[in-house]
């Protein structure tokens, strides 16, 4: 008898919690609505009772690294949390049904995707945190604390730099018309012996004030050619550095630092999914080191060039005072996302959502203003690193609310000596077909 009392309290047990479980509407009454977040949301929230006086919801909140916890969120108050926290938080409590697991970005993607009345306007602000990237950087210019950490904030230190640039009395005087930073590969040696050879000959420039630099990291000592990413793979071929070892490629760049004078060398390894960093660190660079010296920056890859009079033109037509602020370039926009699983430029869902990049400049020329600069190089501590480093910077910037500008003088392609005519950067292989370096002056026509 008293076996059987226990199986019958026990399967008294088990019907009573599966029906709270199934039927849980009758005793909500009493504890409140618990609203939990659907599959990957990390969100919690609990609704207090009609009884209660006020309208507040008490939430955990989890946003990837940054965690809110304990936050009482008065729906009337809108300073509660960051707009951006607030608008996924709606996004949750709108959503009809499941939301895949997923990084932050993606699982905002398919709230948006029902939810928006346009569902191609799409949002980049979520990538990769639910933070106001604006607002953080202005804070931070204005001297107050981040109400966030930064995530991608690595300490690259300084190998070597361009000599006299930058410094107050270096003999070259205290300014700049424009600097010009040339991303450049270890042993992309030729490249920039050529660079050195044309547009970077002093007397093309006249009263001019230009000042050339490379921008390098070290020789990967693994070599690595073999890259995964969240369900990329990408191999690259082998032996870059096999004809001479790595430790000679090291030396051969600092003994090539020392002789010219114009390179910028960080303590990180140099390959194809360094570009961020390189460019991260650049930026930050430039930003703490030149930005007193020069209102404007134009940005190079090694296989680019530029036209020293019409360059000269360009940048004297632009007035004073919205140096600071300019950004232009060659712009890429409803530029497709690759999801090739084995392609160099392939993204996954997790990673960057969007079917669509936001606009952005070709990484292979582009010209910004010292307060653009400055911005970029605070809010990229804030930005995921990516493995394209120009689309990277275009969601960035789309954080930062910057519109993105175009210019027919830079561009990827030249046809003819008279449309070269009207460039400012293109391709050295389009320049050294239309334009004589000896005799400083455009070919015959053809």
């Amino acid at each position: 008898m008293r076996y059987f009392r226990i199986v019958i309290t026990g399967v008294a047990v088990i019907i009573g919690l599966t029906y709270l479980t199934i039927f849980p509407r009758w005793w909500q009454q009493f504890f409140g609505e618990t609203y939990q977040g659907r599959p990957g949301d990390n969100v919690s929230v609990r609704r207090k009772t009609s009884s209660e006086k006020e309208n507040k919801l008490f939430t955990t909140l989890r946003y990837d690294d940054e965690v809110i916890r304990s936050k009482t969120i008065n729906p009337m108050n809108k300073k509660s949390l960051p707009w951006i926290q607030r608008y996924y938080q709606l996004l949750s409590l709108l959503y009809v049904g499941h939301v895949k697991n997923g990084s932050l970005a993606y699982r905002a993607y398919e709230m948006e995707k029902q939810l928006r009345v346009d569902p191609e306007a799409y949002n980049y602000h979520f990538y990769p945190q639910s933070v106001d990237l604006d607002d953080v950087v202005k804070a931070i210019q204005a001297g107050q604390p981040s109400s966030t950490n930064p995530i991608n904030n690595p300490h690259v230190p300084v190998l070597a730099t361009p000599t006299n640039m930058c410094k107050v009395g270096s003999g070259s005087g205290s300014t700049y018309d424009l600097l010009v930073a040339i991303k450049t590969c270890v042993q992309c040696v030729e490249r920039r012996m050529h660079a050195r050879s044309t547009f970077m000959t002093k007397n093309l420039w006249g009263g001019f004030r230009i000042r050339f630099f490379f921008v390098t990291g070290l020789p990967p000592k693994s070599q690595p050619n073999f890259f995964h990413f969240d369900g990329i793979n990408v191999s690259f071929p082998k032996g870059r550095y096999n004809k001479i070892g790595w430790s000679v490629a090291q030396k051969n760049l600092f003994s090539e630092s020392f002789t010219y004078g114009d390179l910028l060398v960080g303590d990180f390894e140099d390959h194809y999914y360094s570009l961020y960093t390189k460019q991260l660190f650049t930026f930050r660079w430039l930003s703490a080191n030149c930005t007193r010296f020069s209102k404007l920056f134009l940005f190079l890859d090694d296989d680019f060039g530029v036209l020293p009079a019409n360059l000269i033109r360009f940048v004297q037509s632009l007035p004073s005072e919205i140096r600071p602020s300019l950004n232009v370039g060659i712009r890429f926009q409803n530029q497709f996302l690759v999801r090739d699983d084995r392609s160099k430029w392939g993204m996954s869902r997790n990673e960057i959502p969007w079917p669509i990049y936001a606009p952005y400049f070709a990484g292979a020329a582009f010209m910004l203003g010292k307060d653009v600069l400055t911005d970029l190089a605070i809010g990229m501590l804030f930005q995921a690193p990516g493995r394209i480093d120009d689309a990277v910077m275009g969601i960035t910037m789309f954080r930062l609310r910057y519109p993105v500008y175009t210019t027919k003088n830079f561009s990827h392609y030249v046809d003819s000596t008279a449309d070269m005519q009207t460039k400012v950067c293109a391709p050295t292989t389009y320049i050294d077909k239309y334009f004589d370096w000896r005799t400083n002056s455009f070919r015959q026509k053809r």
